[in-house]
């Protein structure tokens, strides 16, 4: 998976909170051709609203990445966050608009400093991989920081891990738990397994076998393969819980259903035992 592409995420894949999307679905419900009119008056929301209109297609409209370009540039230039955002995607991808890094990230920073969230972790991994911007782990560390204080569970975790092996920041194992932890609260299976290896080997907190398995188990319930193996093995030796070779069994086979040789080690080693057929 590329991750720069997966990371840097368009405000059309559900990233616009909640309001902005009912304003959205509102004036979708408007005359399309009155719509252009406010927006050629100027109204920037009206700007904003036809550029998602001709990115997607939508209400009758063809697709234009161009003209939708033009309409969130046009947004864009009077301030609005989201069509700064969107506007610097189109940049990255090429897409209605010359590829180009640099003016992305120039677009991206403007949203940032205004405030909004995913545009400041979208500076943050662009300083973090060299693209757009130098490479600059401290001020990668910087705007994730910015976009982990606003909740976004993508930051958190860019942040925790920069936090566990010191880059950009101090190695700090308490501050890498503290922020796995807010992710992992949300439900986001990479950061429960995270948090879970942390309680295991005691990095930040006392080592805690119990909780590890806890967090272990929320994460592999939800398909996590590596969560999968690592409980697996916790109920193997009977480590943090109840030794159960059966559940064992059914964590290695769904991990190494996933690709992880380690788990079909794991499920050899049990049948040579004699603990499973």
């Amino acid at each position: 998976m590329n991750v720069g592409k997966y990371a840097l995420m368009l405000l059309l894949t559900g990233l616009l909170a909640a309001p902005a999307l009912a304003q959205e679905e509102a004036l979708i419900e408007v005359d399309p051709a009155q719509l252009e009119t406010a927006a050629a008056a100027g109204d920037m929301n009206a700007q904003f609203q036809m550029g998602m209109l001709r990115l997607r297609g939508e209400a009758g409209l063809t697709v234009d990445a161009e003209a939708a370009a033009g309409w969130f540039r046009k947004a864009a230039d009077q301030g609005l966050v989201e069509a700064l955002y969107n506007l610097a995607f189109l940049y990255l991808e090429g897409t209605g608009a010359p590829q180009d890094d640099v003016e992305a990230a120039r677009l991206f920073q403007l949203a940032g400093e205004r405030g909004y969230v995913p545009a400041q972790y979208n500076v943050g991994l662009m300083y973090h991989l060299g693209r757009g911007l130098p490479l600059d782990y401290i001020q990668a560390a910087e705007w994730y920081g910015r976009a982990a204080a606003g909740n976004f569970v993508e930051a958190q975790l860019a942040l925790a891990k920069m936090y566990e092996t010191e880059q950009g920041v101090l190695r700090d194992d308490a501050q890498a738990l503290a922020w796995y932890k807010k992710a992992a609260e949300t439900g986001d299976s990479r950061a429960q397994f995270a948090l879970g290896n942390l309680y295991a080997q005691g990095r930040g907190v006392n080592q805690d076998p119990v909780e590890a398995a806890r967090w272990y188990k929320l994460s592999a319930d939800q398909g996590q393969p590596s969560a999968q193996l690592a409980l697996a093995e916790f109920y193997y030796l009977g480590h943090g819980v109840a030794r159960d070779y059966p559940a064992a069994a059914k964590l290695y086979e769904a991990a190494a259903a996933q690709g992880l040789s380690q788990a079909q080690v794991g499920l050899d080693r049990m049948r040579n035992e004699g603990l499973i057929r």
